[in-house]
């Protein structure tokens, strides 16, 4: 899983994303974590403070049509959130990126 964080997110007219002054890490795991665990794993690799602002997770599916690259976002918020996304990650594509 990378991780993105910092810096914005612009979205196209079509809502596609791109990344602006981002920082990124990596993320590995021997299966898919749980919700709680990727997002544990985030904060400690981020070294975020629990009396911060809470972290929101946001998932985006690439995926193309006609030859053309679209990348969706959807906000992840829950472990049944997070089961969809990776469920869907899998079917369309095996690119996947999550902002924090």
């Amino acid at each position: 899983v990378t991780v993105y964080h910092g810096g914005i997110m612009e979205k196209d007219e079509f809502l596609n994303v791109k990344y602006v002054g981002m920082e990124s890490v990596g993320l590995i795991f021997d299966s898919w974590p749980l919700f709680s665990e990727l997002v544990g794993s985030a904060c400690d690799e981020l070294q975020w403070n629990s009396n911060e602002d809470a972290i929101s997770v946001e998932g985006v599916i690439h995926y193309s049509n006609s030859g053309r690259v679209y990348s969706w976002q959807v906000r992840i918020a829950y472990e049944v959130g997070w089961k969809r996304y990776v469920n869907t990650v899998m079917k369309i594509s095996s690119i996947s990126t999550l902002t924090y």
